[in-house]
């Protein structure tokens, strides 16, 4: 059975500018500790040592691996012995995990792990953040693969920034969701970046129903990311994170049985050949509560496998919009009759096979749903579409087209496409009200996340968690410890990549900025 909670379950978020230019930070920080692993990952042939990595899951050339638990074991010590070794030395306030290639050639040769413990950059030893924010008996995953499409199709087939969109997305990808909605919005796109997006969602998890019976319902608290980045290389690098965070204000539904999990997962992809993309994921699912360890790596394994769908539905996307556009033209009096002419003649449409047969081997035909062009059965391909996504539930149609309306939508350039269809004014939802809010500080921190721009903001906010706690945001609407001078923030510029420099001052050493690519 569906659980949807009721429409005034959550009161609505509304994030201060410290709230926000926190969850940037956030995002940044996981977004480049990913890259780092990622880079160490490819560095040392793109493969998963069998003895510190289990394969749980595969699906059309994507595979899911699970930490194994004795190399988990040894990474604790070593980081035990790491903590211990560096006591007496300066906290670093650097954000940064990128390893140079040097560093990363040194970790190749001497064996470690694609999760080490550590992270060595020039001037310090940073602890993987990610790791932290877990518990020790909760195993890490990983996913790499490689899929058929571009860079943009894959990004067109990630962005949802709205919660029609995201429906749409969980409906056609697999995702499972029992319910879900966008809360807050702090980034969105534009027409030069039309694929970025950060806010926070919320969602709850369907289970299987042979599960249902003896496991409680989890619903999830994220902040969500996507965008197009580049790494230490100046290579462009999509991303789509999906991170727990914890706002008081969005309580857990305890009086409705269901339990706050905590999980962490950054899918990178990078293209490939011209018609492929490598993807890489790195992670972990906290269930929380007395879930057998197995049930919950497959349950995680099996939504990160999702994924394979992600380009499939960027196509569905494209065919929606030329539904959409043809519609436009059949509505057109000046153009209806031209259409009139070529939907039925007696021969498909296509390959101009009579249609006109008799007997048992007649040749049947169905009209394209975008040119409505009469074709045989050779020449149409059928998608199942969700034509009908609410939060009730989904309705599917199995919808034909005809190889030359496949085709195209195929082509048509996804960063164009999602650039031409950005709406100049939304429709006003409290998320989208809350933008227009956003001071113009709000905007240079903005300007910081930028997809296409090498800008990076300094770290504004110390917050220390223990292991199991996501990121937090304190009830009174600020982030814990904040800075107290403001007018210290500073973004500096790195020589390579777009973007503009915002010229600051930084007043201590302590704040000095972080100079890397994002």
């Amino acid at each position: 059975m569906k659980f949807t909670l009721p429409a005034d379950a959550f009161p609505e978020l509304v994030l201060s500018t410290d709230e926000q230019k926190a969850l940037i930070d956030e995002a940044n920080k996981v977004l480049d500790e990913t890259i780092a692993c990622n880079e160490l990952f490819l560095a040392t042939g793109k493969t998963f040592p069998r003895s510190d990595w289990k394969l749980v899951r595969s699906k059309e050339g994507i595979h899911v691996y699970k930490q194994r638990r004795t190399a988990a074991m040894q990474q604790s010590k070593a980081r035990s012995a790491s903590n211990g070794s560096q006591a007496t030395e300066p906290e670093s306030d650097s954000l940064s995990t990128h390893a140079t290639t040097t560093q990363i050639e040194s970790s190749a040769s001497s064996g470690h792990s694609l999760c080490a413990p550590t992270m060595r950059t020039q001037a310090e030893n940073v602890e993987s953040y990610v790791e932290t924010l877990k518990r020790p008996q909760v195993p890490l995953l990983a996913l790499s693969g490689t899929l058929n499409g571009t860079l943009e199709d894959t990004m067109y087939g990630c962005f949802a920034d709205t919660d029609e969109l995201w429906r749409w997305r969980s409906t056609h990808v697999d995702e499972h969701f029992d319910d879900a909605r966008i809360l807050a919005k702090v980034l969105g796109p534009t027409p030069t970046e039309p694929f970025r997006f950060l806010g926070v969602k919320w969602f709850i998890k369907e289970h299987p129903a042979v599960l249902s019976s003896f496991i409680k319902r989890r619903d999830f608290l994220i902040l969500e990311a996507t965008g197009i980045t580049k790494d230490s290389k100046g290579d462009p690098v999509g991303y789509l994170l999906m991170h727990s965070v914890a706002v008081p204000r969005i309580p857990e539904l305890t009086k409705f049985d269901v339990m706050r999990a905590n999980a962490s997962f950054c899918f990178l992809i990078r293209p490939n050949t011209e018609t492929t993309v490598d993807l890489f994921c790195r992670g972990f699912s906290d269930p929380q509560g007395e879930m057998i360890e197995r049930v919950s790596v497959l349950l995680a394994a099996e939504s990160l496998i999702a994924a394979v769908s992600v380009v499939d539905y960027a196509y569905i996307k494209k065919l929606k919009w030329l539904m959409g556009k043809h519609q436009q033209r059949l509505n057109d009096p000046s153009s209806a009759a031209d259409s009139e002419g070529t939907t039925n003649t007696g021969h498909c449409g296509s390959c101009q096979r009579s249609l006109n047969k008799f007997g048992i081997l007649s040749a049947s035909g169905s009209a394209c749903h975008i040119c409505r062009k009469i074709v045989c059965n050779r020449c149409n391909v059928v998608k199942k579409f969700a034509v009908d996504v609410t939060t009730e539930g989904v309705t599917h149609k199995s919808l034909k087209f005809c190889l030359v309306c496949v085709l195209e939508a195929k082509e048509m350039p996804a960063w164009d496409l999602a650039s031409a269809t950005l709406l100049p004014k939304r429709k006003a939802t409290s998320a989208g009200r809350q933008q227009q809010r956003q001071p113009q500080r709000m905007q240079r921190a903005a300007s910081a996340f930028s997809t296409t721009s090498s800008v990076r903001s300094e770290k504004l906010i110390r917050i220390p968690r223990t292991a199991s706690e996501p990121f937090h945001l304190n009830p009174t609407g600020s982030p814990s410890q904040a800075t107290e001078n403001e007018n210290a923030l500073e973004y500096t510029k790195v020589a390579s990549g777009r973007g503009s420099e915002i010229p600051t001052t930084a007043s201590t050493d302590e704040d000095r900025p972080v100079h890397y690519v994002l």
